[in-house]
């Protein structure tokens, strides 16, 4: 919270909670000199910690948004699994693809719906507990963004997160030997564009409950 203050991202954060826009991501990436990578890996470490029941995090395809799966507990033994939570939020959010995600273990319950989704053949799984150079180069302790490195032209385009970044970590396919067709969640015919409306977090977050309802 204390670095998001610090590079002016606080309010953003705060006013959509699950999601972090390409923007943002790129400036913390500068800021903090990391990888989009890295960055993935060090935010579901601190997901994990944060929620205590474990989670995801996940790159967007094309957009290079950063998504949040925390698990779900509704009580009485119902809940959703983090990557449940994921595609939900990506759903939600208009995306039309997932890249990667990175997480403690590989998503091997969530197989039959990360299937479904249209990019899973491209689909890279980051290992959360795996090394980060940026953070082994500092003895492990806390890392300080350097704000100067975070300023972006006025107009520039945000990029997605490099290929060759994310070619660093293996296939979920691959990983749990998974071959044949996929769906095509993310990219079917009734999928089009709904805008998030709202002022306040419970308007935004009702917003989205309505697109996701009517796709």
């Amino acid at each position: 919270a204390a670095a998001a203050e610090e590079l002016g991202l606080l309010a953003r954060f705060q006013r959509k909670p699950w999601v972090i826009l390409g923007d943002a991501r790129e400036r913390l990436e500068a800021s903090f000199g990391l990888a989009s990578d890295e960055l993935a890996i060090l935010l579901s470490r601190w997901l994990d910690a944060a929620s205590g029941t474990g989670s995801v995090v996940g790159i967007a395809h094309i957009s290079g948004n950063v998504y949040f799966g925390p698990r779900l507990a509704f009580g009485a033994g119902h809940g959703m699994l983090p990557e449940q939570v994921l595609v939900a939020n990506l759903l939600s959010h208009g995306e039309v693809g997932l890249d990667a995600v990175a997480s403690a273990q590989p998503p091997r319950e969530a197989l039959p719906l990360l299937r479904e989704v249209s990019t899973f053949k491209r689909m890279r799984w980051m290992d959360s507990q795996g090394p980060i150079a940026r953070l082994d180069a500092a003895g492990g302790g806390e890392l300080r963004p350097n704000v100067d490195m975070a300023v972006r032209e006025v107009g520039s385009k945000v990029a997605p997160p490099p290929k060759e970044v994310l070619r660093r970590h293996p296939l979920i396919a691959d990983i749990a030997e998974e071959s044949g067709e996929v769906g095509k969640c993310l990219r079917h015919p009734n999928f089009v564009h709904l805008d998030v409306e709202g002022d306040s977090l419970e308007e935004i977050q009702r917003s989205f409950a309505r697109n996701s309802a009517a796709r």
